[in-house]
């Protein structure tokens, strides 16, 4: 087994990881460069260090300038001319996560971010035929409930375990 068939690499066009057999050197590969510069401003931001710092766009195409290959799906496009639909340029682009952002606990993830995660936590009872039932908890005001039923779980299931013990 050769390390190229389970390697996966970031694609600087669209940032995402695939394998690196599937990936091509982006300096080699023959496309229109201008295809992936900003067309609009607000694309990509230089990074600020206070609210007082201008807002400024930052020069040339919009990639990850840490990958150095592009993926086939969207060498494919670029070879037609046209902008792969997951590329950076169309608005994807985040930039660099700040130093202050990196190695974050989940706890602190889910507190910083914008979408309402949903988990769903799976309580199994054993009453006659094994039956399973999910109870869904969201992020958005249901603490209390949710803090509730799975005290109410974990008493269920210590329950169960005292019977197979």
């Amino acid at each position: 087994m050769e390390p190229d068939s389970i390697l996966e690499e970031g694609c600087a066009v669209c940032g995402s990881l695939c394998m690196k057999r599937n990936m091509k050197k982006i300096a080699a590969a023959e496309f229109d460069r201008d295809l992936l510069c900003a067309k609009m401003s607000g694309i990509t931001r230089q990074m600020r260090q206070s609210v007082n710092d201008a807002i400024t766009d930052m020069e040339g195409p919009v990639i990850d300038k840490k990958c150095s290959s592009v993926c086939k799906t969207c060498l494919s496009s670029l070879k037609l001319s046209r902008v792969p639909l997951n590329a950076l340029v169309n608005g994807n682009w985040l930039g660099d996560v700040p130093p202050q952002l990196q190695n974050l606990t989940w706890t602190e993830k889910m507190l910083i971010s914008r979408v309402c995660h949903n988990r769903c936590i799976v309580h199994v009872t054993s009453s006659g035929m094994h039956k399973m039932s999910a109870m869904l908890s969201s992020s958005q005001l249901q603490c209390q409930r949710f803090m509730h039923l799975c005290h109410q779980s974990v008493r269920s299931l210590k329950r169960s375990w005292s019977l197979y013990s």
